[in-house]
Parts: C-alpha cells; structure tokens; sequence
C-alpha cells in the first residue's frame, strides 16, 4: 500500500450519482500521487460487502469521502459535493 504518512482514504460512490461523477477526478488525481484509495459502490444491489461497508461507517449521501491516519482512525469525512482544495491541503 502507498501512503502518505500512512493516510489512505475509503471512497463511497453510487453507478448513477452525479456529484460521485465530479469527484471522479479528484480520486484520480489522489491516486496519480501515490494515495491509497479504497473504493465502494454504497448503493451497489450485487455487492453486500461495499454495502456493508458503508453501513458500517453511516454513510448516508454519497459521495463520502473518510481520511485514515496510520492507526486507522478518521482523520476527516467529506459528504456530498467534495470540494477538491479542502481535500488536497490535507
């Protein structure tokens, strides 16, 4: 796994949401420098496991956007319409 400073990020989309849809960028711009991305489809009918996922973490709009640290605690959560400049100066 690459990291920075052992930060990673879990990505929660949804296959027909257009906010998930602008934020695709800016999860390829984190992973295009190094980030370690850990993507689920929380709306997905044929996967229970990224469903259960984002259960587990009460994600309740999508897209959800949860920062790591090392010792795998939350660092930030970002909700709905991800603002790319409050993500990158993290």
């Amino acid at each position: 796994m690459s990291e920075k400073n052992g930060r990673y990020f879990k990505y929660f989309y949804g296959d027909n949401c257009p906010n998930c849809k602008r934020s695709e960028k800016l999860i390829e711009r984190l992973e295009k420098d190094g980030l370690h991305i850990e993507k689920y489809n929380a709306r997905s009918e044929t996967d229970a496991d990224d469903v259960a996922e984002a259960y587990m973490y009460m994600v309740q709009s999508i897209p959800t956007l949860i920062l790591f640290d090392k010792h795998d605690e939350i660092v930030c959560k970002w909700v709905g319409d991800i603002n790319p400049n409050d993500v990158l100066r993290l």
